[in-house]
């Protein structure tokens, strides 16, 4: 279609309002002489599409460009810093967990859990001591823990003969072996 020229079904373009599209453009067409006839057709105008041209892209001309050599770079010295650096640990064997076999993280773990444990342990028998005995819901609120770690605080100190377990109706509190 370069170079045709093809005509649209009739449009309507308002005269004071641009164009949809720039390169369409309304073609008025001759007056017509009036008809006294009801059916005569009244001349509308017209749209014709205009293909632009193709436009190619000159070639721009180049300059000639300078380009200097760049230097190679200069090696920089490390500069020493305040600690020491250490050497990377050598490969371990398989069944090892970072710096540690698995059997060492898990004996540090177990250790971490049971400081845990004692330190919560020590705050239980400080409440016992100021109060005189302590019940399950208190652990919760003193540990800040759930219900069942509460259970399970007071099962494990019972269990090591630390408390002494005393029913009242239904409730059970928990003091330390020697008090009435």
């Amino acid at each position: 279609m370069a170079g045709e020229q093809v005509v649209e079904a009739p449009v309507s373009v308002p005269e004071s309002a641009p164009a949809a599209e720039p390169h369409i453009q309304a073609i008025e067409s001759a007056p017509i002489a009036a008809e006294p006839a009801a059916n005569a057709a009244i001349a509308e105008p017209q749209a014709q599409v205009i293909e632009p041209e193709p436009t190619v892209p000159e070639p721009e001309a180049s300059a000639p460009v300078d380009i200097a050599p760049t230097a190679p770079p200069v090696p920089v010295a490390p500069v020493p810093s305040a600690s020491p650096t250490l050497a990377a640990p050598p490969a371990r064997a398989p069944g090892h967990f970072g710096r540690y076999s698995v059997r060492e993280a898990q004996d540090m773990a177990k250790h971490a859990r049971e400081a845990i444990f004692e330190r919560k342990a020590e705050k239980i028998f400080a409440f016992i001591k100021k109060q005189g005995s302590i019940r399950h819901h208190q652990v919760m609120d003193l540990l800040h823990v759930s219900r069942p770690m509460a259970y399970l605080y007071l099962w494990r100190l019972k269990r090591e003969g630390k408390l002494i377990a005393a029913k009242k109706g239904k409730d059970v509190y928990y003091t330390l072996p020697g008090t009435p």
